[in-house]
């Protein structure tokens, strides 16, 4: 099994072995402001699709669970965000599969989930956006790309913009 699913499920594990941590984590989801629609569940080998309802849990909290690994000191199995993104990719190829499967349950099922995930993380791109530019970690890659969406706005395109507004000459430039 993948070590990223591993992590995952010690993770959960992890949040599940303590009320304490159950209650810290539930900070971590409060802080977000993420709303608790989603169980946080582990997979069990009886069950055929525990893991699923694990990772898509595990997904829907990926923030909380990240903020928990910068909180937490006693929190070992956090993922990084590669880990993440290869959950999300796993994930998001199983789905497809299924939209393609021939099986007419499966594939119902499928194309129901599609467009939640896909408003659950168009929500969600411009949130993280802002939380990798405050952290500190990312700050020397965060400065190469401003430059480089910079340059690619020219002066020309600021001008422009800036003639668009409707200024008007009777207004005192005081207020």
């Amino acid at each position: 099994m993948d070590a990223s699913i591993v992590k995952i499920r010690e993770s959960v594990k992890y949040i599940k072995g303590s009320q304490d941590r159950k209650e810290k984590f539930k900070e971590c989801i409060t802080q977000f402001a993420l709303e608790r629609k989603k169980r946080l569940c582990q997979d069990v080998p009886t069950r055929w699709n525990s893991t699923y309802l694990m990772l898509d849990g595990a997904l829907y909290y990926r923030r909380a669970f990240t903020h928990l690994k910068l909180s937490d000191s006693s929190y070992k199995h956090g993922l990084e965000e590669e880990e993440w993104d290869k959950i999300e990719g796993i994930f998001q190829h199983t789905l497809e599969k299924a939209i393609l499967d021939p099986n007419f349950v499966a594939r119902s099922m499928a194309i129901k989930m599609q467009p939640k995930i896909d408003k659950y993380w168009s929500d969600y791109n411009m949130i993280l956006a802002i939380v990798v530019v405050f952290d500190p970690r990312y700050k020397a890659q965060i400065r190469g790309v401003v430059l480089q969406i910079f340059h690619q706005y020219s002066i020309k395109e600021l001008t422009t913009d800036i003639t668009r507004l409707d200024i008007k000459d009777d207004v005192d430039p005081v207020i």
